[in-house]
């Protein structure tokens, strides 16, 4: 699990919206040993919560307008909730689609979109240093409106394919090897390492939203 980011069409963010909000490693403390298995924190040599303390700064103090996210507790339930529900790996499998080999764009888009009821995801890959031929899957993501319904991912920011070749093969990668070293293992800890699902939340935003983050300096990155 990647994270849930509220997201206007063809753009990234609104991000950062609340600087009140901050995070408290307390307030997730039930649900502990879950976001260790399945939200992982993925930066190296850094505290136990600092992956979830960004996410939630940055994205569920946007979610959080939202009564289903509009605690830090309900914001990482739900993260949790989604990626049971949406099992991605389960769908690559039912396509005979496996870690350490290579595959048509096509395919693995395909294998997810019918795994998640005929809706378009969002792929993305990234071109490593070395050891790699092809563009290496780095992330699938999945669109949901306010009801957490899935829809299209088409107005992501991005598109459907991101840096994945719609016509070409990608990468999808099998589980980091320790023995690696330079950057391109560094890269592959880093990204590769925490799995691959992303959790869009796109919504159309109110005029009043829209007003509010314009004066307020929310603009995308």
């Amino acid at each position: 699990m990647h994270g849930i980011w509220p997201t206007k069409d063809f753009t990234i963010g609104p991000l950062f919206c609340n600087r009140s909000a901050s995070f408290d490693f307390n307030e997730i403390q039930g649900i502990l040993d879950q976001l260790k298995l399945h939200w992982t924190n993925v930066r190296a040599n850094t505290e136990l919560d600092n992956f979830w303390e960004h996410e939630w700064t940055k994205h569920g103090t946007c979610a959080m307008q939202l009564e289903v996210f509009n605690t830090e507790l309900k914001y990482f339930s739900q993260g949790l909730a989604l990626n049971e529900k949406f099992p991605l790996a389960q769908y690559l499998a039912q396509a005979n689609i496996k870690p350490g080999k290579i595959y048509e764009t096509k395919d693995v888009f395909e294998a997810v979109k019918k795994g998640i009821g005929g809706k378009n995801p969002a792929l993305e890959c990234q071109h490593m240093p070395e050891d790699f031929v092809k563009p290496v899957l780095t992330q699938i993501g999945i669109c949901l409106d306010k009801n957490l319904s899935v829809i299209d991912c088409d107005k992501t920011h991005g598109g459907i394919y991101g840096k994945c070749p719609p016509f070409d093969f990608i990468e999808f990668p099998a589980t980091e090897d320790r023995t690696r070293s330079g950057k391109a293992g560094m890269v592959w800890g880093l990204i590769i390492g925490f799995g691959m699902i992303m959790a869009f939340f796109i919504y159309t935003l109110k005029n009043y939203w829209t007003d509010r983050a314009r004066t307020a300096g929310y603009e995308a990155i």
